[in-house]
């Protein structure tokens, strides 16, 4: 139950997404996506198109991230459930 390997990407995904570096920069990205977005003409639509795939892409990668944190949150939630009701079996 009690994944080294997942609790070490957890804890560099936790470091990352808290990362000031790292939060301004996804917010920058994100920023020029959507001006891109407002600037570009009603006709292109496939321009547009683009543009949205790339925030989804951005946002996936951020996803992933926040995923990497929660599986080593909820390993550890498990441990920590696991040691609780190993008290009652005493």
């Amino acid at each position: 139950m009690d994944d080294p390997e997942t609790l070490d990407r957890a804890a560099r995904a936790e470091k990352i997404i808290k990362d000031s570096v790292y939060l301004s920069s996804y917010e920058m990205v994100k920023a020029a996506i959507f001006a891109k977005i407002e600037a570009s003409p009603v006709r292109d639509t496939e321009g547009r198109e683009h543009l949205f795939k790339m925030l989804k892409a951005l946002n996936d990668a951020k996803g992933c991230l926040e995923q990497a944190m929660q599986d080593g949150k909820f390993l550890l939630h498990l441990k920590e459930e696991k040691r609780r009701f190993s008290l009652f079996r005493k």
